[in-house]
């Protein structure tokens, strides 16, 4: 915990279906959070991001490289189709780093 911050004392509980709180686990769990701390933060206007957002742009990314030394190793023998996955993947990537910017700016 962090010294700048109060202690939570204040305890708040309500009651949830069994799909529900299933649904709100699962939620949760993709977001590498407790329940508790995710209730929390959208509770409290935050946005919270799936994890798995995270791995996918850093997985773009490392696709993105792989397909740049495809085309500088092929000294441009797939040109066509590696500069337009290169360019679909590097749009794509460019929307992610937007849309999270945007969210963090919102959440502040």
């Amino acid at each position: 915990m962090k010294p700048n911050h109060e202690k939570r004392t204040i305890r708040i509980s309500f009651r949830v279906t069994e799909e529900e709180q299933t649904f709100l686990a699962d939620e949760a769990d993709l977001c590498g959070l407790s329940v508790s701390s995710f209730l929390r933060q959208r509770g409290l206007g935050k946005r919270v991001s799936a994890k798995t957002d995270l791995r996918v742009l850093s997985e773009l990314r490392r696709i993105g490289g792989l397909l740049k030394h495809i085309h500088n190793e092929s000294k441009g023998a797939y040109s066509a189709k590696t500069s337009k996955a290169i360019d679909e993947i590097s749009n794509y990537v460019h929307k992610m780093n937007e849309e999270f910017s945007s969210n963090r700016n919102r959440e502040q």
